[in-house]
């Protein structure tokens, strides 16, 4: 009984994970955890990986967000997005959190409200990572296309617009997940789970939700990309003159502008850093682009076959052999949100810098402010 009560409330968590269908298991359904290699896997990867990758992943969204929100890079469109996955990774990673830590330390998923919170918490940021590398891609492309108009419309300000009225619309939009969802009890075990009575409601607006939280991001993600290569792959040679145009004159302002630089009070952490010029570089772009195709490597498999069982709900009950490998994709799944901060690492040398010179500036002002401290006690 202990057995078909642990399968039942792990089938129930894929329910309100968003990692399968909505369809009402009972521990009735599978009478005992099938004893095969991958389930065995999967319970050493959420013994130990989870909590690392939970860990590790909430530190690295946290000093990228920093990085980025402390230097010059803010004042970089693309790095602006990549601020706003690490606020999305994190949220994800906190509501992946929850579930884990339930079922190990202290059951607060079971609780009216945290079980409403970090249900809704799951499929909202879902969306918002597929449409943020959308709306990523639709800037590369701008830049690519109309290089001179993207230093005018292309700014940090019109980025951070769009991101607020993406993200506002997506959180009303997925408020129908915490008034349908509730914790019921079942066989004597609390639950959080869909109200039965919001069962047929719910299926619907699933698939609605399916359809513009992966199958219609994912086509112009894909062709996004397409368009992006084809035009990096050309190359237009006005835009490249252009460009180098603007890079001289950006070096004379630079020159120019020296001595009043070195009475700023905020400090320089990218020396000679243009953010204007370096948005619209066209290796940015290819960057850009390799980041994406992580997010798909990762993503994709997970989200196909979740989408699968959700749009066959109803004439279709998911197999233990379908729900195994979902749970795995679903640890891979993961990966996205907690490790893009090493990919930032890796690929853009500006990052690098950025981070270096960040921790050298504040060591240097806690050591200078140390030093006027033992002065003034002298």
């Amino acid at each position: 009984m202990m057995q078909n009560s642990s399968l039942f409330t792990f089938v129930g968590q894929i329910i309100l994970n968003g990692s399968g269908n909505e369809s009402f298991y009972t521990y009735q359904d599978y009478p005992s955890i099938p004893d095969e290699p991958l389930f065995h896997l999967l319970s050493k990867l959420e013994q130990y990986g989870l909590p690392t990758l939970f860990t590790v992943g909430i530190i690295l969204n946290v000093l990228s967000g920093i990085i980025i929100s402390k230097t010059e890079l803010i004042k970089v469109t693309p790095f602006v997005y990549l601020m706003a996955f690490s606020v999305v990774d994190s949220m994800y990673l906190l509501a992946k959190i929850v579930p884990w830590a339930s079922g190990r330390v202290y059951n607060v998923y079971v609780i009216a409200g945290m079980c409403q919170v970090f249900y809704y918490l799951s499929f909202l940021t879902n969306f918002l990572e597929w449409w943020i590398t959308v709306m990523l891609l639709c800037e590369r492309n701008y830049v690519l296309f109309k290089p001179d108009n993207s230093r005018k419309y292309c700014s940090p300000f019109r980025t951070k617009c769009a991101l607020i009225v993406i993200s506002v619309f997506a959180i009303v939009c997925h408020l129908y997940l915490t008034w349908t969802s509730a914790v019921i009890e079942h066989n004597g075990m609390k639950m959080c789970m869909v109200i039965p009575e919001n069962v047929e409601d719910i299926n619907v607006l699933r698939k609605i939700d399916t359809a513009f939280s992966f199958i219609v991001p994912i086509f112009v993600t894909l062709s996004l990309i397409v368009s992006a290569l084809v035009k990096w792959a050309i190359g237009p040679s006005k835009a490249r003159r252009d460009i180098r145009g603007f890079s001289s004159a950006s070096v004379v302002i630079r020159r120019q502008s020296n001595d009043y630089q070195s009475i700023k009070q905020k400090p320089e952490y990218l020396i000679g850093f243009n953010p204007k010029l370096f948005t619209t570089r066209r290796r940015i772009t290819f960057k850009i682009i390799i980041i994406v195709l992580f997010i798909l490597l990762i993503c994709l498999p997970h989200d196909a076959l979740k989408a699968r069982l959700i749009l066959l709900n109803g004439g279709h009950t998911a197999t233990l052999q379908e729900i195994g490998w979902l749970r795995l994709m679903s640890e891979i799944y993961a990966i996205n949100f907690g490790l893009k901060g090493v990919l930032y690492f890796i690929i853009f040398p500006e990052f690098r810098m950025a981070a270096w010179r960040l921790i050298q500036v504040n060591l240097l002002s806690k050591c200078n402010k140390e030093e006027k401290e033992m002065c003034t006690e002298v």
